[in-house]
């Protein structure tokens, strides 16, 4: 049984390294409630034992308070979590490397490096669809992609496909994905909830929630999920979870793994051309002027050229000029246009090529509608095609799609 100057002892003893005020405020009611009990007159023996056995009483509860408050007040020593603290922690990190397992079979690693002013230098994503390999490099715009079925290592510039590897790095590179997902929380179409465990082992996690059509671009998606789950203590992220809504429920996509932070890389990591087997075609487009140039045309200008010029080039079946305008990125991107769409019609008259609209998201660019007069199998017709013209680059505009509606 402790005495009174034991238990005032365990009562100061008490501490709020937090905020010095909360604590103060504990320490002066535990004080006023153990005052409360032992300042009661008494004059008989009877009163005295039952005050000893009320004192026993009141030590005992003051001792599980104590407990409980222990336990309160180590929970909140740490501090909540907020999106800004993963920032923090991996500004000055250069090398991330993490990896990607799905349930289809559609896998990828990815190895990204920042330099020393941390801008972003070199991404490398090595893709293994059901057994297909390909890798991607991207540096400073320049694009390496070498699929191994092909035997060939293709070299081009892309906006649009910088685009999308800055947008996967956006997404799923910790330096970045934190910072990407407050800006689009700002914007709209996601929903994001973040529960932190009152165990400070547990995994905080961020889980975000993206309306249909939000979670790729150039790619509709129904409502997709993400789970990101951070480590408590470096605030690191370690995981992500993807999962699809599919009638009504999510169904798992795959994960992200972060295998490790800021480990450097062997330079050779970020160059195919030294990878790939003797014997692999090189197919370098850089050199090429791909769509036509914007100058001082505004964009719905340009993309209005660029429309008008790949119908000329077809019409003259001038199918080397047409497949420049339209533009590519691989060589197998050239013989497809020319077999699947300049050689099976022919151009007789454009007959009306109508303003530029926006495309329903997630399509980038502008979408170019025209009518046009054409032959095919021997037969004159009347069709609408429809062409999404986007940025390609050097300030160039460029053929992303044509498709042809019914005709009129």
């Amino acid at each position: 049984m402790k005495e009174d100057k034991e238990i005032e002892g365990l009562i100061a003893q008490v501490q709020y390294k937090r905020s010095p005020a909360i604590r103060e405020r504990i320490h002066r009611r535990l004080e006023e409630w153990w005052q409360r009990h032992v300042s009661i007159e008494v004059g008989t023996h009877t009163e005295q034992v039952t005050l000893r056995l009320n004192k026993v009483a009141c030590a005992a509860a003051v001792l599980v308070i104590l407990g409980v408050l222990a336990v309160l007040l180590h929970r909140s020593a740490s501090p909540a979590y907020a999106l800004e603290q993963t920032i923090a922690a991996v500004k000055d990190i250069r090398y991330f490397h993490f990896q990607f397992t799905s349930p289809e079979k559609l896998d990828k690693e990815a190895w990204i490096e920042y330099d020393r002013q941390g801008s972003l230098q070199n991404v490398r994503v090595d893709f293994d669809t059901a057994g297909n390999k390909s890798a991607m490099v991207w540096s400073q715009g320049i694009t390496q992609y070498w699929s191994q079925h092909s035997n060939q290592v293709s070299i081009f510039d892309d906006q649009e496909y910088t685009d999308k590897i800055l947008y996967f790095v956006g997404r799923y590179d910790p330096k970045q994905a934190i910072r990407y997902l407050q800006e689009r929380a700002q914007k709209g179409g996601i929903h994001m909830e973040i529960s932190q465990s009152a165990n400070d082992t547990d995994p905080i996690t961020v889980t975000v929630t993206y309306d249909p059509n939000t979670f790729l671009i150039d790619k509709p998606k129904p409502r997709m999920r993400e789970t990101f789950s951070i480590d408590p203590a470096t605030r690191w992220i370690h995981r992500v979870q993807v999962d699809t809504l599919v009638e009504g429920r999510y169904v798992s996509s795959g994960a992200y793994e972060y295998m490790d932070y800021n480990q450097p890389f062997e330079p050779r990591r970020f160059d195919l051309k030294r990878e790939v087997p003797a014997g692999v075609n090189c197919f370098d487009t850089t050199g090429i002027a791909m769509g036509i140039e914007q100058g001082s045309l505004s964009n719905e200008q340009v993309v209005v050229k660029v429309v008008r010029a790949f119908l000329e080039a077809w019409a003259a079946k001038d199918y080397e000029r047409a497949a420049q305008v339209y533009g590519y990125m691989v060589a197998g991107e050239v013989q497809s246009l020319r077999d699947n769409v300049l050689q099976k019609k022919s151009i007789l008259r454009v007959l009306s090529v109508e303003a530029p609209v926006v495309p329903a998201r997630p399509l980038t660019g502008l979408l170019v509608p025209c009518t046009v007069e054409y032959e095919e199998n021997g037969t004159t017709r009347t069709g609408r095609f429809e062409f999404r013209v986007s940025k390609s680059s050097r300030n160039r505009w460029r053929i992303r799609d044509l498709q042809q509606k019914e005709t009129p």
